[in-house]
């Protein structure tokens, strides 16, 4: 398996483990149930955890698809918005840590990091769906904004009435 392999392979885990552990989470303040809340911080912080992989399989990834013709400019948003990505991810699963800690230990700062940890993990996952979005582009010209202007310009329309 290459670098681009991997990358894909390994993507969607901090993506849906990020989401899945903020909507566990939120769930289990809701009904203020202290099992799911504690799941809720081992998914984020295994989440967090699993983005390094990703992080560190881009660049080898880059480098297998760069000769095959995509425009380059949505490779590079990509690793912007990745490069982003890494830094909310880490600091979700940083505070999820901490509230995961407090809520074993000190019960005085509970409320401050579980709210910093819901609000972090809802930043993340906005900031990951803008992140795979902008993966996906990359190879399916069918998401990208202008995907309705070159289909009506597309060659391989045969000018049938059929639709």
């Amino acid at each position: 398996m290459n670098g681009a392999h991997w990358h894909l392979v390994l993507n969607h885990a901090p993506v849906m483990g990020i989401i899945i552990g903020t909507c566990l989470f939120a769930g289990g303040m809701a009904f203020k149930t202290r099992q799911v809340i504690h799941a809720a911080f081992l998914v984020l912080i295994a989440a967090s955890l699993l983005i390094i992989p990703v992080f560190l399989t881009g660049e080898p990834a880059e480098d297998t698809i760069e000769n095959l013709g995509i425009d380059h400019q949505l490779i590079h948003e990509h690793e912007e918005a990745g490069e982003q990505a890494l830094w909310f991810v880490a600091l979700t699963g940083i505070l999820a840590l901490m509230s995961f800690y407090f809520s074993l230990r000190d019960h005085s700062k509970l409320n401050l990091f579980f709210t910093l940890t819901l609000l972090s993990g809802i930043l993340a996952s906005g900031v990951l769906l803008r992140v795979g979005n902008l993966g996906g582009q990359i190879r399916h010209s069918e998401i990208r904004n202008s995907a309705s202007s070159i289909n009506k310009g597309n060659s391989l329309n045969t000018g049938s009435d059929e639709e």
